[in-house]
This record gives C-alpha cells, sequence and structure tokens, in this order.
C-alpha cells in the first residue's frame, strides 16, 4: 500500500528533517524495548481526532486495536463510494493508506481533506515514499504516486505476485498480453 505517515513533530528545528528522523524512529525505539505508553491525555485527543475523521463520510466507522482504543484504532469503510483512505492512529502518530491500484483522483481529494483535520490536530502529513511533507492546500504529485506504483507493480510482478485490483492491462504490464497469446494459441 501507498502510505502517508501523519507525525507531531515538536517545531523547533526543520520539518522535513524531524520527520525523516521521526520516520526512522519507530524501528530504533522498538528494538530497545521502548515505546509510546497510552494515557488520558492521548486518549482525548486521539478521541477528538478519529471523531473529526468518522465525520468526514458517512460510511467511516472506527475499530479499536485489539489491546484496546488507549492504543489506537483504524478509521475505515466497507462502502465503494467512499474515496478516504484507510487510517490507522497510534499513540503517537498515524497512517494513512491506500492500494497501489487505487485511482489517484478519487483518492487524492480525499487524502487532502484526511491531512487537513490532521493538520487541525497537529500532525504534519509526510510522505516516506517521496521524502515530502504534504501540505493539505497542495494536491499529492499524481505523478509521484503513478511511478512508485509502477516501480512496486513491476517489482511484484517479477517476484510472481499479483495486485488484488490492478488491472493485467495496466501499463508496464505484459502479464495480459501473455495471456491473450496463450489463450489465442489454446484456442487454435
Amino acid at each position: 500500500s501507498y502510505d502517508i505517515e501523519m507525525l507531531r513533530l515538536s517545531g523547533t528545528d526543520d520539518p522535513l528533517k524531524q520527520a525523516r528522523e521521526v520516520h526512522q524512529a519507530p524501528t530504533t525505539r522498538v528494538e530497545r524495548g521502548e515505546g509510546p505508553r497510552p494515557g488520558a491525555e492521548e486518549d482525548d485527543r486521539r478521541t477528538k481526532l478519529a471523531a473529526d475523521l468518522v465525520a468526514l463520510h458517512l460510511s467511516l466507522r472506527i475499530d479499536p486495536f485489539d489491546q484496546g482504543l488507549s492504543y489506537g484504532c483504524v478509521v475505515y469503510s466497507e462502502d465503494r463510494d467512499c474515496a478516504v483512505p484507510d487510517i490507522f492512529i497510534g499513540i503517537e502518530d498515524a497512517t494513512v493508506s491506500f492500494p497501489y491500484s487505487s485511482d489517484h483522483s478519487r483518492i487524492f481529494p480525499e487524502l487532502q481533506r484526511v491531512i487537513a483535520v490532521f493538520e487541525r490536530h497537529g500532525y504534519v502529513a509526510y510522505d516516506p515514499q517521496t521524502d515530502r511533507l504534504l501540505p493539505s492546500s497542495v494536491e499529492p504529485s499524481a505523478a509521484s504516486f503513478l511511478a512508485t506504483r509502477s516501480a512496486v507493480i513491476g517489482s511484484m510482478e517479477a517476484r510472481g505476485e499479483t495486485v488484488i485490483g490492478w488491472s493485467p492491462m495496466a501499463p508496464n504490464s505484459h502479464r495480459g498480453t501473455r495471456t491473450l497469446l496463450v489463450g489465442i494459441v489454446v484456442f487454435l
């Protein structure tokens, strides 16, 4: 999936530099046995954030993590008409995810709305695929998303994997052509 990280930064350093550091920090903290701990203030903040996100579309739902809402939740919809990406809210950060097979022209306007909600709650959006901060006032780069998607799908296809929802006749995919040729050969 294509992931956008929502991070709360201290505001005392270059935001992009700090986002890079926070992006790298979870692995290091987990390796040391450290990690964020739930608390009443964080629970209240997360509850307000989740409520504002759910207000973006009538079909959005909140599902707490297995350990409980104090550890985070997922905001998602099963409605095909809802283009709001899946949102995973943790104790200190969040991730907004959508499949590489998504239609970016539907997802990006909703992604901007999601980023705007996070901004109101003190987060910045960081795109680790492009190493850029994404303000809600600027639509994410379609060219960047398409290039990343092409590279990832090409790599998956080279390993023999299938991307669910991805058309076999998609650009840079020769699998559909081979399937058609095999079908013609079998028919003859």
